[in-house]
């Protein structure tokens, strides 16, 4: 590699680090979308903690910031854009894969030209070129499916006992969000994090957490069930009474492990990567949302230097939410101390 590159990579402001202790807080929850501007920050300031002027000021830096970030990404990938656009059966999802593609090369800060093909590559997802070299780039989210099949799991609880809600009195209405535990028993000593409940089981969970709903929103003030953590209600008149999951959480934990088994898939599939393109050059992008709970993780702390050697010249974990990118693995490098 160039000194070019070794330059952005080693003096950046995202290099690997020694993890640190902490944890990073996160939460979101839904509101009602027909409020006022000033009726919405006001419930966001006090879900928040937070008073309404500093909300304020961060959403105003934050909605200038995304903006501008936004339009240089859709010029940066405009060419990939219009391919994807002619391309039949193009799903959503590569889509995202090219804004998570184009903001990451956007913050190397690489002298780099990102221009589409003729016609999408199978493998890898995306090609560019740097200098002389054309440069292949594979794209993986990094997602702990436990967590995500959890929250899957419950959210169609909230849904379908919403719907029981529904035909219980038609009369009611708001957003209620639910917080849970899901480590916590929920029925048959079965927590909402287990697999294998039963038909019924999942027939009576429904009809708990609706009756739950039925007491809050009569203003019963009803005893929550032990999996149920925090309510928080909205009202939002003329529309069904809609159950969602509010989630508060630490980022903790399992980064690594989660990292570690999306690079061994993704290397076994390397030759095919090689094979169907010709390039000699390939990096890996994990990539990190940041924000839900089966993906966010505080990258800061749980960063690491990935030691087992990979074929991919490169490895890089890049948090959409935040924009860091941080380099795990260099191929050179590696190979130069003598890693087996």
């Amino acid at each position: 590699m160039d000194t070019t590159d070794d330059t952005i990579f080693e003096h950046g402001t995202n290099s690997p680090r020694k993890p640190a202790s902490g944890h990073l807080y996160r939460q979101h929850f839904k509101l009602n979308a027909s409020h006022n501007e000033d009726n919405t920050i006001r419930s966001i300031a006090a879900m928040l903690g937070v008073s309404e002027e500093k909300l304020r000021a961060e959403i105003k830096k934050g909605q200038e910031n995304n903006r501008e970030e936004y339009l240089a990404v859709q010029n940066y990938t405009e060419s990939y854009r219009s391919l994807l656009d002619s391309t039949p059966k193009t799903t959503k999802d590569k889509y995202e894969e090219l804004m998570d593609a184009g903001r990451f090369l956007t913050k190397t800060g690489l002298n780099i030209e990102f221009s589409a093909p003729s016609k999408m590559s199978i493998y890898p997802d995306f090609i560019f070129k740097m200098g002389e070299d054309k440069i292949g780039l594979e794209h993986s989210r990094i997602i702990d499916e436990k967590m995500k099949r959890a929250t899957k799991t419950t959210q169609k609880l909230l849904q379908d006992a919403a719907v029981i809600v529904q035909q219980s009195d038609p009369s009611l209405d708001g957003i209620v969000n639910l917080f849970i535990d899901f480590d916590q028993p929920a029925i048959a000593n079965k927590s909402l994090n287990a697999r294998g409940f039963t038909t019924g089981e999942r027939e009576s969970l429904k009809k708990i957490v609706a009756k739950y709903v039925i007491g809050v929103l009569k203003k019963e003030n009803p005893v929550s069930p032990l999996f149920i953590t925090e309510t928080n209600f909205e009202s939002n008149p003329g529309h069904p009474v809609s159950i969602e999951l509010g989630e508060r959480y630490f980022a903790i934990g399992g980064f690594r492990e989660l990292a570690e088994e999306r690079i061994a898939a993704k290397d076994k599939r390397f030759n095919d990567y090689q094979s169907e393109s010709g390039l000699k050059r390939i990096w890996l992008l994990l990539t990190v949302d940041g924000f839900s709970s089966h993906s966010g993780f505080d990258l800061e702390n749980e960063i690491f230097i990935y030691d087992k050697h990979s074929a991919f010249e490169l490895i890089v974990v890049f948090e959409v939410f935040s924009g860091k990118y941080f380099l795990i693995y260099d191929n050179n490098r590696h190979e130069s101390v003598g890693h087996q």
